[in-house]
């Protein structure tokens, strides 16, 4: 153990060496340089996973939820203050005598009311530990920090559970305001089959040749596909889900939502158009959120377009790279947003739809900033509608093909 003013200007250091970090780099980058300063085995943080608290994830170096019976953390966490053990952990835990580990000090941590644990922090080695590294007024300077981190990275986690649980409620609340149109485009293939079946029964009846019984069952099992389809996208649309954040084609994406519109369009009298060059990148999305985001858009560019006559109603979807930053824009030729709305469009619960909520702007641009992304209203031109612009970050992802 370092004492004296050479042990004060090294923990002085680690201030400074850890004052610029967040989340990983700073618990991993603290809790090494406390280990070195102290002269001890080990050092880890660890977060706690669950209510009451059973389990820890350990932030410090590992990933993995670590069970707590049978370990000195257990009584940290029980009592919620300082523990240490002094030179007989072996005696204490079985394991610690495998590790060859004789002492421990356990330091909890609190949220900001002070009355609920949100995690610990750890320290085991070999030889005697003193308890009183606790009580060191830069030994605090470095808890504090490491609470209020571990405070932010629950706050971010907590918006994220919000942000998917809006987002969920959003997509229920699209397929039903569109249940209408989706329910007669999957009428569409299932009235087919019905219609094959029977035609199929009458040439079965016939003794009809087998090469003209094999077509029409073929035709059959292409109607069941396409229902199959429709299905599947409503089925993935709707799942509640942890984000998932993978690469994925732009067309892809913007496929999915034009499976998820086109009864819509079409029942409102409204060609779909997609402009998206071959080559355009991967990025790394959930996929379901920025479907609901593009969805969102077209959805309101086709209710937009009411006023003007169905020849005119044309709804495109652009993508392009800009800035380092893949941008789809959709487009309606509708009469545009008033320039009076226009600065509060985003806004929750304002709408200048009759009977709109006015969230689902709001939802479009929360998912766009979860994705370190921008979502906006492009400038008005003269005649041209609205047109809306999603942008996402690119990270060195693979060219689409």
């Amino acid at each position: 153990m370092m004492r004296g003013a050479g042990d004060e200007q090294l923990l002085q250091w680690i201030a400074r060496a850890t004052a610029p970090l967040t989340g990983q780099d700073f618990f991993r980058t603290l809790m090494r340089h406390l280990a070195e300063a102290f002269g001890l085995r080990r050092a880890f943080i660890a977060e706690c996973v669950d209510r009451p608290t059973t389990r820890v994830r350990t932030l410090a170096f590992w990933s993995d939820a670590v069970d707590l019976a049978g370990t000195p953390c257990e009584r940290t966490i029980q009592d919620g203050r300082v523990f240490c053990v002094q030179g007989d952990l072996q005696q204490r835990y079985a394991w610690a005598e495998r590790q060859g580990l004789d002492s421990y000090l356990g330091v909890p941590i609190h949220d900001s009311s002070g009355r609920q644990l949100i995690g610990h922090m750890a320290f085991e080695t070999t030889g005697p530990i003193e308890g009183a590294i606790a009580d060191r007024p830069l030994f605090q300077i470095f808890h504090s920090r490491a609470a209020a981190e571990l405070r932010r990275k629950h706050a971010e986690e907590q918006g994220r559970r919000h942000l998917q649980q809006l987002a969920h409620v959003g997509r229920l609340s699209a397929m039903g305001q569109m249940a209408s149109a989706i329910a007669h485009e999957i009428n569409q293939p299932l009235t087919a089959l019905r219609t094959f079946a029977q035609a199929s029964q009458r040439l079965l009846a016939a003794g009809a040749a087998p090469a003209e019984l094999s077509d029409t069952l073929g035709r059959m099992a292409r109607q069941a596909e396409r229902a199959s389809e429709i299905v599947r996208r409503l089925r993935g649309f709707l799942a509640r889900q942890e984000i998932v954040r993978a690469p994925v084609a732009p067309a892809y994406l913007v496929a999915e939502v034009i499976g998820l519109a086109r009864a819509d369009a079409a029942a409102s009298g409204v060609d779909l158009q997609v402009a998206l060059p071959p080559t355009l990148p991967l990025v790394a999305v959930d996929g379901i959120q920025i479907e609901q985001v593009l969805l969102n858009l077209v959805r309101n560019g086709i209710e937009a377009m009411q006023p003007v006559p169905r020849a005119q109603r044309r709804l495109r979807i652009e993508g392009a790279l800009q800035d380092g930053e893949l941008q789809l824009a959709v487009q309606d030729s509708g009469p545009g947003v008033p320039p009076e709305q226009a600065e509060r469009i985003f806004e929750p619960f304002v709408s200048h739809k009759p009977g709109g909520m006015g969230i689902g702007l709001a939802i479009s641009r929360s998912i766009a900033e979860a994705h370190q992304g921008r979502l906006w209203l492009a400038e008005p031109a003269p005649d041209r509608g609205a047109r809306f612009v999603l942008a996402l970050p690119l990270e060195d992802a693979p060219m689409a093909r």
